[in-house]
């Protein structure tokens, strides 16, 4: 506690009408105008190299683990590798939406095994971790659904069309956000905490608009079932 609840390491943000004079003399007048010595915390070393995972499959039977009234009629799916931080988000975020149509067309529309598939991005100033989920698929489908979600994985990389319209998506998100003051003030903790400083959406805009195919191809190639870690949920 000494070490690291310092003022050295406090990021306030307030957004509203006070003006800053009247935030300051608040701010002194409460427990954070208080002195106290200290220095501020280095960000987490960045993870630079891929990991393979121990175990990369695990099947979870509900019926042994859970005592239920009734039987449980589907399954879930999960599936999730890390990545290094040194690889920027927005790599991810335009891979992410290309991975989730994939999917929807596959698993939901032609297939009707769920109603709920999509891919997920969980970052930090040291890695990112990306996921694959499915829940309540159909019974039926579990036994196909890891070699289908392969098939799907392997063929993002030859959409170019997904990408170009990924990356339009995004820019076009990014620039019709209409934020309340609570989200605001939750994005700039969160860049806060993951960068140490607020970073602005023309930053990530020119990130995203200087992506190639070939950027998500290559994270493509790293995302094999032998890099990560399954989890199959049956009844």
């Amino acid at each position: 506690y000494d070490n690291n609840y310092t003022p050295a390491n406090m990021s306030i943000v307030c957004v509203g009408g006070l003006k800053l004079d009247d935030l300051v003399e608040k701010l002194f007048a409460s427990g954070f105008g208080n002195l106290k010595p200290g220095v501020r915390s280095d960000l987490p070393k960045v993870v630079d190299a891929n990991r393979h995972p121990r175990q990369t499959r695990h099947v979870f039977e509900f019926s042994k683990h859970i005592k239920m009234d009734k039987p449980r009629e589907s399954g879930d799916y999960v599936s999730s590798i890390i990545f290094p931080g040194t690889i920027p988000a927005e790599t991810f975020r335009i891979l992410r939406r290309m991975i989730d149509k994939v999917l929807f067309d596959e698993v939901r529309e032609r297939r009707g095994w769920t109603y709920s598939i999509s891919a997920s991005l969980a970052s930090n100033p040291s890695l990112h971790e990306f996921d694959i989920k499915a829940e309540a698929l159909r019974a039926d489908s579990l036994g196909e659904v890891e070699s289908v979600i392969n098939t799907c994985l392997e063929s993002v990389s030859s959409r170019d069309d997904l990408f170009r319209n990924a990356v339009s998506h995004y820019i076009a998100s990014s620039r019709m956000e209409d934020i309340s003051g609570n989200g605001l003030r939750k994005m700039l903790m969160s860049d806060l905490t993951r960068s140490g400083r607020i970073v602005t959406n023309a930053e990530t805009d020119q990130v995203a608009m200087s992506l190639s195919m070939e950027d998500v191809t290559n994270l493509l190639s790293q995302m094999g079932p032998e890099r990560r870690y399954t989890v199959l949920a049956i009844p």
